[in-house]
């Protein structure tokens, strides 16, 4: 009986072998899971010196004024819709903005936005619009850009004018530098 019973076992092994497919695997369940990130609304502000050259209160400028052009330049994400500000220096009397010798003479100036929004217009000093920082502080508004298309920098002139007529002293020997420091804001 034992040895049937052994025949019976290998029997069963043989048969058993022949239907377990060969390279067995394994078994695998799969899952999944979200990737996620949130972009940042940024913008930042560079801008250029608005160098007005000279100006002659007793010849040229006494009947013309000096118009000058500096620049600002914003660099914000892809749809964002910014606002540019120009504050009113740190010499302003009111709403007038004004340059500063080295003691206490003044000379007076405004700062226009170009005639649109569009990077790199060329500025209207006849019909220009006032820049300011839309307080009571500052003559003008702020500049509305579009939408950024691309986180690529784009550029916009500063319109600066010395109206004509003014008479502001030089230091005795020669010319004399007048100067005022603006804070350009972007708000996005």
């Amino acid at each position: 009986m034992k040895i049937d019973f052994v025949k019976r076992a290998l029997s069963a092994a043989v048969i058993g072998a022949l239907f377990v497919p060969s390279g067995a695997t394994a078994a695998t369940s799969t899952g999944t899971f979200l990737v996620t990130v949130t972009v940042a609304s940024s913008c930042t502000i560079t801008a250029t010196t608005l160098n007005f050259g000279t100006y002659d209160g007793a010849n040229t400028n006494a009947t013309t004024a000096l118009n000058g052009a500096g620049s600002v330049s914003a660099t914000c994400t892809q749809g964002s819709v910014p606002t540019i500000a120009l504050g009113p220096g740190g010499n302003a009397a009111g709403t007038q903005r004004r340059m500063k010798d080295a003691t206490t003479d003044y000379l007076t100036y405004n700062l226009l936005q170009p005639p649109n929004n569009t990077p790199g217009t060329a500025c209207n000093y006849a019909t220009g619009t006032a820049w300011g920082d839309g307080t009571a502080a500052t003559a003008g508004t702020v500049l509305t850009l579009t939408a950024a298309p691309s986180n690529t920098a784009r550029t916009y002139n500063t319109c600066g004018v010395i109206p004509a007529g003014q008479n502001v002293p030089i230091n005795g020997v020669g010319n004399l530098a007048y100067n005022d420091t603006v804070t350009a804001t972007i708000t996005f």
